[in-house]
């Protein structure tokens, strides 16, 4: 497996994959996770020495990596099972009030990522709205063909072009109940009328 696949597997770029090699940060839990079944080695031992296994796995190590483009998604960039590329639909500029209205451009690129729902997309939050649970650059990962679970966070869509990221509690009598990322006694109670669509947020990821 080459570098540029191993980055475009994980998600990440040249940088994070150097800086684990080198040891000048720690690698996640979830992406030693996903190395150690992707090259065969243990977690921990990846934790431990990068560098070594990278080197005895085939791993290359010269060149450098980056996010595949929505054009480039060919059968050398094949992905194992489980892991599809998902496009970054644009960034983000989220208001005091937790919402947005668009988004800004990205570059064409797609990320790989854990997910089995063909139509999932990211967006990348910018600003502190959401921090700690979303740090500013993270993107969400939506899945609009995974059902809603109470508690945990949906993209809420509005008629009049708004968005926003909140935690799902209920859909009642025609009445959707939220709560904020960071306070949950923090309410937003909205009628059918107004919501045009709300999708499971599935997961977080970081691209620097």
């Amino acid at each position: 497996m080459s570098q540029r696949q191993l980055a475009a597997a994980l998600g990440v770029t040249a940088a994070n994959i150097n800086h684990w090699k080198s040891g000048l940060r720690p690698i996640p839990a979830d992406k030693a996770m996903t190395i150690a079944r992707l090259i065969g080695s243990a977690p921990e031992r990846i934790s431990k020495d990068f560098a070594q296994i990278a080197s005895t796995s085939g791993f290359e190590t010269n060149g450098s990596a980056e996010p595949i483009s929505n054009g480039e998604a060919t059968e050398a960039n094949a992905l194992p099972p489980g892991m599809m590329r998902v496009p970054i639909r644009g960034s983000a500029v989220v208001g005091v009030d937790g919402f947005w209205t668009g988004l800004e451009s990205e570059d064409d690129l797609s990320y790989a990522v854990m997910t089995k729902d063909p139509a999932a997309y990211a967006i990348r939050i910018t600003g502190r709205r959401y921090a700690p649970v979303i740090s500013p650059g993270e993107c969400v990962l939506i899945e609009p063909g995974s059902p809603l679970r109470v508690a945990r966070k949906a993209l809420v869509v509005l008629h009049d072009g708004r968005h926003a990221i909140r935690n799902y509690l209920s859909h009642d009598r025609g009445v959707w109940t939220f709560t904020a990322v960071l306070d949950s006694n923090d309410v937003l109670e909205l009628p059918d009328g107004e919501v045009k669509a709300v999708l499971r947020i599935m997961s977080t990821f970081d691209t620097e």
